[in-house]
Protein backbone atom coordinates (compact mmCIF):
# COMPACT_ATOMS: atom_id res chain seq x y z
CA UNK A 1 0.00 0.00 0.00
CA UNK A 2 1.38 3.36 -1.22
CA UNK A 3 0.87 6.58 0.43
CA UNK A 4 0.50 8.99 -2.21
CA UNK A 5 0.66 12.12 -0.36
CA UNK A 6 2.79 14.67 -2.07
CA UNK A 7 5.46 16.50 -0.17
CA UNK A 8 6.66 19.52 -0.64
CA UNK A 9 9.99 21.14 1.75
CA UNK A 10 10.46 24.69 1.01
CA UNK A 11 13.96 25.54 2.12
CA UNK A 12 14.69 29.00 3.22
CA UNK A 13 17.52 31.16 2.63
CA UNK A 14 19.48 31.02 5.76
CA UNK A 15 22.03 34.16 4.49
CA UNK A 16 22.13 37.02 2.56
CA UNK A 17 24.94 39.50 0.36
CA UNK A 18 25.11 42.94 0.37
CA UNK A 19 27.55 45.40 -1.26
CA UNK A 20 29.39 48.13 -0.49
CA UNK A 21 29.87 51.16 -2.62
CA UNK A 22 32.76 53.83 -2.27
CA UNK A 23 32.16 57.37 -3.74
CA UNK A 24 33.02 61.11 -3.34
CA UNK A 25 30.43 62.91 -1.77
CA UNK A 26 30.35 65.71 -4.02
CA UNK A 27 30.74 64.20 -7.32
CA UNK A 28 29.67 60.94 -6.85
CA UNK A 29 33.01 59.41 -8.43
CA UNK A 30 33.87 55.98 -6.93
CA UNK A 31 36.86 55.30 -5.18
CA UNK A 32 38.87 52.18 -5.42
CA UNK A 33 40.98 51.06 -1.96
CA UNK A 34 38.23 51.44 0.70
CA UNK A 35 38.78 49.05 3.74
CA UNK A 36 35.94 47.87 5.69
CA UNK A 37 34.77 45.18 8.27
CA UNK A 38 31.61 43.85 8.94
CA UNK A 39 31.08 42.89 12.40
CA UNK A 40 28.12 40.70 13.82
CA UNK A 41 26.61 41.59 17.40
CA UNK A 42 25.89 38.57 19.52
CA UNK A 43 22.52 40.26 20.30
CA UNK A 44 20.71 43.22 20.55
CA UNK A 45 22.51 45.12 23.19
CA UNK A 46 25.71 45.90 21.22
CA UNK A 47 27.90 44.96 23.93
CA UNK A 48 29.50 42.29 22.57
CA UNK A 49 30.78 40.89 18.82
CA UNK A 50 30.45 37.45 17.64
CA UNK A 51 32.86 36.32 15.82
CA UNK A 52 35.73 37.65 13.48
CA UNK A 53 34.78 40.78 11.26
CA UNK A 54 34.03 40.10 7.51
CA UNK A 55 36.76 42.43 5.60
CA UNK A 56 37.63 43.67 2.04
CA UNK A 57 38.52 46.49 0.34
CA UNK A 58 36.64 48.29 -2.44
CA UNK A 59 38.06 47.04 -6.05
CA UNK A 60 38.69 49.54 -9.06
CA UNK A 61 34.51 50.17 -9.14
CA UNK A 62 34.74 51.16 -6.37
CA UNK A 63 32.62 48.03 -4.69
CA UNK A 64 33.13 45.61 -2.63
CA UNK A 65 30.54 42.17 -2.36
CA UNK A 66 30.08 40.82 1.37
CA UNK A 67 28.37 37.27 1.28
CA UNK A 68 26.99 35.34 3.60
CA UNK A 69 25.45 37.44 6.17
CA UNK A 70 22.92 35.88 8.19
CA UNK A 71 19.90 36.80 10.67
CA UNK A 72 20.97 39.56 13.63
CA UNK A 73 22.50 42.72 13.83
CA UNK A 74 26.08 44.12 12.47
CA UNK A 75 28.00 47.04 12.47
CA UNK A 76 29.77 48.82 9.12
CA UNK A 77 32.61 50.18 9.53
CA UNK A 78 35.62 51.55 7.33
CA UNK A 79 38.70 50.98 8.82
CA UNK A 80 40.31 52.79 5.91
CA UNK A 81 39.85 55.56 3.65
CA UNK A 82 41.24 55.95 -0.28
CA UNK A 83 44.43 57.63 0.00
CA UNK A 84 43.70 61.38 0.32
CA UNK A 85 40.52 61.11 1.23
CA UNK A 86 38.75 61.37 5.28
CA UNK A 87 37.47 58.40 6.73
CA UNK A 88 33.98 57.97 7.87
CA UNK A 89 34.31 57.32 11.21
CA UNK A 90 30.82 56.77 12.51
CA UNK A 91 30.24 52.99 12.36
CA UNK A 92 26.60 52.83 11.94
CA UNK A 93 24.46 49.62 12.80
CA UNK A 94 22.08 47.68 10.26
CA UNK A 95 20.17 44.31 11.09
CA UNK A 96 19.58 41.64 8.51
CA UNK A 97 15.65 40.37 9.17
CA UNK A 98 13.28 38.01 7.69
CA UNK A 99 10.42 39.02 6.48
CA UNK A 100 7.36 37.07 7.68
CA UNK A 101 5.23 36.53 4.68
CA UNK A 102 8.34 35.13 2.13
CA UNK A 103 10.68 34.06 3.93
CA UNK A 104 13.17 36.29 2.66
CA UNK A 105 16.42 38.17 4.27
CA UNK A 106 16.63 41.59 4.10
CA UNK A 107 18.76 44.65 5.69
CA UNK A 108 16.73 47.27 7.21
CA UNK A 109 19.49 50.74 8.14
CA UNK A 110 18.34 53.99 8.81
CA UNK A 111 20.56 56.02 6.87
CA UNK A 112 23.12 58.59 8.20
CA UNK A 113 24.95 61.57 6.49
CA UNK A 114 27.77 59.69 4.79
CA UNK A 115 26.11 56.29 4.73
CA UNK A 116 23.08 55.14 2.57
CA UNK A 117 21.37 51.82 1.84
CA UNK A 118 19.64 51.40 -0.73
CA UNK A 119 17.00 47.90 -0.84
CA UNK A 120 16.60 47.00 -4.55
CA UNK A 121 19.97 46.97 -4.80
CA UNK A 122 21.10 45.77 -1.27
CA UNK A 123 24.00 48.23 -1.65
CA UNK A 124 25.58 50.80 0.98
CA UNK A 125 26.92 54.00 -0.55
CA UNK A 126 29.79 54.91 1.59
CA UNK A 127 30.32 58.95 0.62
CA UNK A 128 34.05 60.43 1.31
CA UNK A 129 35.37 63.98 1.97
CA UNK A 130 38.66 64.92 0.05
CA UNK A 131 40.82 65.95 3.15
CA UNK A 132 44.50 64.91 4.00
CA UNK A 133 44.11 62.60 7.30
CA UNK A 134 45.01 64.55 10.57
CA UNK A 135 47.52 62.93 12.62
CA UNK A 136 46.50 61.90 16.52
CA UNK A 137 46.78 64.50 19.54
CA UNK A 138 47.60 63.47 22.89
CA UNK A 139 49.36 59.88 22.35
CA UNK A 140 51.88 59.03 24.62
CA UNK A 141 54.76 60.66 22.23
CA UNK A 142 53.51 64.44 23.65
CA UNK A 143 55.46 63.24 27.00
CA UNK A 144 58.87 63.92 25.83
CA UNK A 145 57.16 67.26 25.03
CA UNK A 146 55.60 67.75 27.68
CA UNK A 147 58.27 67.02 30.35
CA UNK A 148 61.03 68.87 27.96
CA UNK A 149 58.89 72.03 28.59
CA UNK A 150 58.49 71.64 32.18
CA UNK A 151 62.15 71.29 32.85
CA UNK A 152 62.76 74.29 30.91
CA UNK A 153 60.76 76.31 32.89
CA UNK A 154 61.78 75.23 35.62
CA UNK A 155 65.32 76.09 34.81
CA UNK A 156 64.48 79.67 33.78
CA UNK A 157 62.75 80.09 36.90
CA UNK A 158 65.77 78.79 38.78
CA UNK A 159 67.63 80.71 37.06
CA UNK A 160 65.52 84.22 37.23
CA UNK A 161 65.71 83.83 41.06
CA UNK A 162 68.73 83.05 41.28
CA UNK A 163 69.69 86.17 39.58
CA UNK A 164 66.99 88.32 41.81
CA UNK A 165 69.03 86.76 45.14
CA UNK A 166 72.34 87.63 43.34
CA UNK A 167 71.22 91.58 42.91
CA UNK A 168 69.63 91.44 46.41
CA UNK A 169 72.72 90.27 49.00
CA UNK A 170 75.50 92.73 47.17
CA UNK A 171 73.09 95.91 46.77
CA UNK A 172 73.00 97.85 43.44
CA UNK A 173 76.45 96.86 41.98
CA UNK A 174 75.80 100.23 39.40
CA UNK A 175 77.38 103.50 40.26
Amino acid sequence: DQDNTLRVINALPVETDIGILKVEKSTEKTLPGGEFAIQKYKDDTFNETDGEPITGVTDESGRLAIEGLTEGWYKLEETKAPEGYVRVTAAPSFQVKRNVATGALYVEFTDTALVHYDLASQTFTVENEPGAVLPETGGSGTLRYELAGLTLATAATALLCAGRKRRGKGGDQRA
